[in-house]
């Protein structure tokens, strides 16, 4: 019922309008703001009808995060001769002379002995941490998940669009902020 949605619908509008408060003097893109559920569907068909309203911003999207991720560890290395980026290694045990690591694809293994690590582990940054004697809880429950749908008309109705709402769950101390957006014909969920 709206009872139970408009708390979320405050809460959001609230944060779109404080994030725009703090962004006002470095601001080059032109406010966000919010749609009325009829609004939402009459922008994006087949969205679901039961959402009451979602707020929108313009805001930066990485349609590839991988080529990002890519570019970061490309800057790293050329920032330094003594840099690397490894992906799928794992650390075997860290010793006085150094982290001993294996390569998941190859097989290979191989000593470093590093100024500075850089745990990039995401959810398994405290599995990372652990090898080097962090046994504090870095990372907390995760409370989402990220769904690529195929909804090819929702995407093309999308387009560059990004929508940040409330889900539907029951109990108000229970629902999500959610957000969706294009991905080709996908949409981000």
């Amino acid at each position: 019922d709206l009872g139970h949605a408009l708390p979320g619908a405050v809460l959001v509008r609230g944060a779109v309008a404080l994030y725009q408060f703090l962004g006002r003097r470095t601001r080059i893109l032109p406010d966000g703001g919010y749609f009325s559920a009829r609004e939402l569907q009459r922008r994006y068909p087949g969205i679901a009808a039961r959402l009451r309203g979602a707020a929108y911003e313009f805001e930066a999207i990485i349609a590839s995060p991988e080529r990002v991720a890519v570019e970061l560890a490309e800057d790293a290395i050329l920032a330094g001769t003594h840099s690397a980026a490894l992906n799928h290694t794992r650390i075997t045990t860290i010793d006085a002379d150094g982290v001993h690591l294996a390569d998941e694809a190859s097989g290979a293994t191989f000593t470093v002995r590093p100024r500075v690590v850089v745990n990039a582990a995401g959810a398994n940054a405290d599995v990372v941490a652990r090898h080097f004697g962090v046994d504090a809880r870095l990372v907390d429950g995760v409370a989402g998940t990220h769904l690529l749908l195929r909804v090819p008309q929702l995407a093309r109705s999308l387009d560059e669009d990004l929508l940040f709402f409330e889900d539907a769950a029951p109990d108000p101390a229970q629902r999500r902020l959610c957000c969706a957006y294009a991905i080709g014909e996908d949409v981000l969920l």
